[in-house]
């Protein structure tokens, strides 16, 4: 019974809405990537020789130093891994207890115990190579 119902709904629209109403779904229907990105991209006579990712070629040592960053803050426990990432993207402690809702004493003995823990781990690594 409820199918027949909803029959009777459809055709009681007139074929004109209908055939709005599927246009409006096509247009609204998400375009594939490769067509969206033909659409954007514009062919070029010459391909441009490849360039470095790095803005400055000499900024490879700075690229490497921030990146071996990231051992030693995976070896760390959530909470000091937190503190100490924000600490290196230059936030103070105080900023870092608003930002987390923690007292500024709290963050503070976090960040010390992590200094503690990157200082050892990287003086073990030290002496492993």
């Amino acid at each position: 019974m409820g199918r027949g119902r909803r029959r009777a709904r459809r055709a009681e629209l007139p074929v004109e809405e209908t055939r709005e109403g599927v246009e409006i779904l096509k247009a609204l229907r998400p375009q594939s990537d490769l067509a969206r990105i033909a659409s954007v991209e514009e062919p070029v006579d010459e391909v441009p020789e490849p360039t470095s990712l790095l803005a400055r070629p000499d900024a490879i040592a700075e690229w490497e130093a921030t990146h071996d960053v990231l051992p030693v803050l995976r070896s760390l426990p959530p909470r000091q891994r937190q503190i100490l990432a924000w600490t290196l993207a230059g936030f103070t402690p105080t900023d870092i207890a608003e930002l987390l809702g923690l007292r500024a004493e709290t963050v503070r003995a976090n960040l010390m115990k992590a200094r503690r823990s990157a200082a050892a781990y990287l003086t073990a690594r030290e002496e492993e190579q």
